[in-house]
C-alpha cells in the first residue's frame, strides 16, 4: 500500500520462479502488512515483506501449517541494521542470502535474550491442554473445567 507500484514484469518473473520450483505461498493469519515506513498521509508505505513458501510434499505432511503474523513486540531494528551492515563477498544474490542468514542468527539471539527459552512454557501449556481434553473426554462440561 503506497509507494511505487511493483513492475508487472518483476512480479510475473517472481511468480514464474515460484511455479518452476513447485512452491506455494503458505496461508497467514494476522495483520496483512508486516512493515511500514512510519510516515503519515500520502507518504505512508506498508508492505507484507515476510512470506513463507513450501513445496507440495511438505504441504501434504504439514497441511495445517500457516504463518502467524503478530504485532511487533520490542524494538529489534538495531539488530537488523547491524546484521545488514555486514559486508560479504560473492554475487549480489549470495550477499543477500548471507545477510539474511546473519539477520536470522542475530534475531534468534535477540529473541532468546529478551524472551528466553519458551519451550518449557509450551510444554506446560500442552500438559494443561491435555488435562482439559481428558476432562472433556470423560464428559465434564466446560463449567467444571474452568
Amino acid at each position: 500500500m503506497g509507494g511505487n507500484i511493483p513492475s508487472p514484469r518483476r512480479l510475473e518473473a517472481f511468480q514464474e520462479m515460484l511455479s518452476s520450483c513447485g512452491l506455494v505461498d503458505l496461508e497467514f493469519k494476522g495483520p496483512r502488512f508486516t512493515w511500514q515506513n512510519n510516515k503519515v498521509g500520502g507518504e505512508l508505505i506498508m508492505e507484507r515483506i515476510d512470506m513463507a513458501f513450501a513445496n507440495a510434499k511438505w504441504r501434504e505432511v504439514h497441511e495445517q501449517a500457516m504463518v502467524l503474523v503478530e504485532a511487533a513486540i520490542g524494538n529489534c531494528k538495531p539488530v537488523i541494521m547491524e546484521a545488514w551492515a555486514q559486508q560479504y563477498a560473492g554475487t549480489q544474490m549470495e550477499r543477500i542470502c548471507k545477510k539474511l542468514r546473519g539477520c536470522k542468527e542475530k534475531l534468534k539471539l535477540w529473541h532468546h535474550q529478551h524472551f528466553g527459552d519458551q519451550r518449557l512454557q509450551i510444554a506446560i501449556l500442552k500438559d494443561q491442554l491435555a488435562d482439559f481434553q481428558k476432562k472433556l473426554d470423560l464428559g465434564f462440561d466446560s463449567e467444571a473445567i474452568a
